[in-house]
């Protein structure tokens, strides 16, 4: 009689998480939960985040540290968002700020019941326009950049400089090389114009500003981000308040009936000076 034996369980020897049905299942939740081998590019200015994989690295480090874009909500003042102020530096807080906050009563019935019909589709046709309109670009991506390991010559220039820069790093570190990394130079001569670090002494630096991530004005930082700042971010927008008094809608434009399924019309983005490093003249125009 033959005896049929089964796979071997494959474990983490790091922790009692439940079986993975492959190696490859494994290596990932190692890297993701354990050796988490993708340090943030800006930890000498005091950013000890980690991630797990090079894209959560890459997105931290645009929304968190360079901030190329952001959005600004051209519905409501530029104070009165939560008293936190009118701008997101990701599109779906931007996205959930509009359906939480500014999205007519009928449209939030509808979308809690599930129902997608005629409402849904011209809000969520509205929203795309405001995702259009309310995008700000606050700078473009550093056009020179060289690697940051020792004796790896690679340099990268022109408007694919950054995605080249952040690739090829990040393949040094999914090799496990990433604590061998030093600083790049261009980079942190590009970060220290635009003003996403400051220097401290002799050779120490420390960021200076971040967009806030749940709405709010650039704010100064002195010590290490992490990764818990976009939760905690989510979790608020995400946090649906209580439906809006329609006896005030008069006073809300937003929350005015749409009578006949009607979009109201966009409000036009109220005008506003350039931020300092919009101006920045080291900064090349886009091409």
């Amino acid at each position: 009689m033959r005896r049929i034996l089964g796979k071997p369980d494959i474990r983490c020897a790091h922790c009692s998480h439940a079986p993975f049905k492959d190696s490859s299942s494994l290596r990932k939740h190692i890297a993701a939960a354990h050796t988490r081998p993708f340090p943030c590019a800006f930890y000498f200015a005091g950013c000890t985040s980690t991630f797990g994989s090079k894209n959560e690295w890459k997105r931290h480090i645009a929304s968190q540290h360079l901030c190329l874009q952001y959005y600004r909500c051209s519905i409501c003042s530029q104070s009165t968002v939560d008293g936190k102020g009118n701008e997101f530096n990701r599109k779906d807080l931007f996205t959930q700020h509009l359906r939480r906050m500014h999205a007519p009563v009928q449209v939030k019935r509808a979308l809690a019941k599930g129902d997608n019909g005629q409402q849904g589709s011209e809000w969520e046709t509205y929203v795309r326009e405001m995702q259009q309109r309310c995008l700000i670009q606050r700078r473009h991506p550093p056009r020179r950049s060289s690697c940051p390991k020792p004796n790896c010559v690679n340099t990268f220039e022109g408007p694919t400089a950054w995605d080249e820069w952040t690739e090829h790093v990040g393949r040094h570190m999914e090799k496990g090389e990433g604590d061998n990394l030093g600083v790049d130079d261009l980079l942190l001569r590009y970060a220290l114009e635009e003003g996403i670090v400051e220097r401290v002494g002799e050779k120490e630096y420390r960021l200076v500003q971040v967009l806030g991530s749940g709405g709010g004005p650039s704010q100064p930082v002195s010590q290490a981000m992490s990764e818990t700042h976009d939760s905690q971010a989510m979790s608020t927008q995400s946090s649906a308040p209580p439906p809006p008094d329609e006896s005030q809608s008069q006073s809300q434009p937003q929350s005015q009936p749409w009578g006949a399924r009607s979009l109201p019309p966009l409000p036009a983005l109220p005008p506003h000076p350039p931020a300092p490093h919009d101006r920045n003249p080291n900064l090349p125009p886009p091409e």
